[in-house]
Order: C-alpha cells, then sequence, then structure tokens
C-alpha cells in the first residue's frame, strides 16, 4: 500500500497550512475564545469568497 499523499492532497494540505496560520495567532484564538460564539467570524467570512 501506498500511503504517500497525492499531490492535490499536498496542495490543499499546504493551502490549510497557509490560511489558518494567517488567522490563528495565539492572541487571535484567546479573543476569540471569549466572544460568544467560539468561531472566528473573519475567518470564515473569508473562506467563503
Amino acid at each position: 500500500m501506498d500511503f504517500a499523499f497525492t499531490e492535490e492532497q499536498e496542495a490543499l494540505r499546504d493551502l490549510a497550512r497557509k490560511i489558518l496560520g494567517d488567522h490563528t495567532a495565539h492572541d487571535r484564538l484567546k479573543e476569540i475564545e471569549k466572544g460568544p460564539d467560539w468561531f472566528d467570524h473573519e475567518l470564515w467570512t473569508e473562506l467563503a469568497k
């Protein structure tokens, strides 16, 4: 069995790493955690584009 990632899987991983890395600073996560919704409205808006 070949468990290596395909090029598409690697591209998806890299994209997720970039998007989440850009939007998940420790301070931002703490701010979101204190809010009533527990999710990042700005990030969801950006992902929906």
